[in-house]
C-alpha cells in the first residue's frame, strides 16, 4: 500500500512526482507516507481534498496499518465527495469501490 500512497501523492500535484517515485525508498514507513499524504490533502485547496482516488488509496493504506476507524472515515469522505465533471467515471468507480469496501468492513 505504500506504493498506493506514493501514487496518490503524485496525483495531488507534487512538483516532481517522478522524483518522488524514484525516491520511494527514502520514505521510512507507511506512517511517514500517510503523514505526507494527509498534509497534502489539507494544506492547499487547489490540491483537491475531494479527490476520490486519493481518499480511497489513503483508506486502503490506513486499513493495512490497522487504523480501521480512520480508514472508514476516509471511505465515507469518498462517498460524500462531489463528482468532478472532468473525472466523473473515475469518481463513480472509486465511490463504488468505497461502498463495497465499507460493506466488507461491516
Amino acid at each position: 500500500m505504500l506504493l498506493a500512497a506514493l501514487v496518490s501523492i503524485a496525483a495531488l500535484q507534487v512538483p516532481d512526482p517522478d522524483q518522488l517515485y524514484a525516491d520511494r525508498g527514502n520514505i521510512a514507513s507507511a506512517e511517514q507516507a500517510v503523514a505526507i499524504w494527509e498534509e497534502r490533502l489539507t494544506r492547499d485547496p487547489k490540491d483537491n481534498p475531494d479527490s476520490t482516488a486519493s481518499r480511497f488509496f489513503l483508506a486502503e493504506t490506513l486499513l493495512d496499518m490497522n487504523r480501521r476507524p480512520e480508514a472508514r472515515a476516509e471511505l465515507e469522505k469518498v462517498l460524500d465527495a462531489p463528482v468532478d465533471p472532468d473525472w466523473a467515471p473515475e469518481d463513480q468507480e472509486f465511490k463504488a469501490k468505497a461502498r463495497a469496501l465499507l460493506a466488507r468492513l461491516g
